[in-house]
């Protein structure tokens, strides 16, 4: 596992996902200072992953600061990633879907198709999440809450003014169809993943 994740970092140097499972792999076999540099490494790429975050500082019984809001992450691909779940336990359990496209259409059509069935689930849990995360190689994740963009037709039926919600371009390379990814400590598999730890 350690030389296929490194054969992938050759070739795409900032895969988060290829440097966290080379640096699991080290961890697992034991290999604890290789291990907490590999998990630095994820951390270079994506300063907000908690996981790699915790292990390293696990391994090395330090405390590190929590980053600052701002800083890039350096995934190698244009992406956006549509949540909309409902928190329903004090633990962290979820309800509800989480999308990854590369193609703002499917983003805008996942949205709309599940609106209502979100909607419905409003004030049967203890927190709501409805917006879209992009990221752009070289620029800093953009965040935009779709709650302020919903709004409803005449005959209530509820809609999502996207005029209100503007999904930037990915540049010149978006995520292949199919490729996984990390994010912020979380994997994200390429389509729609559905949560229901109820």
């Amino acid at each position: 596992m350690v030389r296929a994740a490194e054969r992938t970092l050759t070739l795409q140097g900032s895969d988060n996902l290829a440097a966290f499972s080379r640096a699991c792999a080290l961890h697992w076999l034991g290999e604890h200072d290789a291990a907490a540099d590999a998990y630095r490494d994820v951390l270079r790429i994506d300063p907000y992953d908690h996981i790699a975050k915790a292990r390293m500082e696990q391994l090395e019984g330090v405390e590190l600061p929590e980053p600052p809001g701002g800083l890039f992450t350096r995934h190698p691909h244009g992406f956006h990633l549509l949540e909309m779940t409902h928190l329903i336990g004090h633990s962290g359990s979820t309800k509800g879907w989480v999308w990854l496209f590369s193609d703002p259409s499917s983003v805008r059509s996942a949205a709309e198709g599940s609106l209502e069935t979100w909607l419905a689930g409003l004030g049967h849990g203890l927190d709501h999440e409805c917006g879209i995360w992009t990221h752009v190689p070289g620029s800093a994740d953009k965040g935009i809450a779709l709650r302020e963009a919903i709004h409803r037709t005449a005959e209530g039926r509820p809609f999502i003014d996207w005029s209100q919600v503007p999904l930037p371009d990915l540049g010149l390379d978006p995520l292949p169809a199919g490729q996984p990814i990390r994010r912020q400590g979380q994997l994200h598999f390429f389509g729609v993943t559905e949560h229901d730890d109820s």
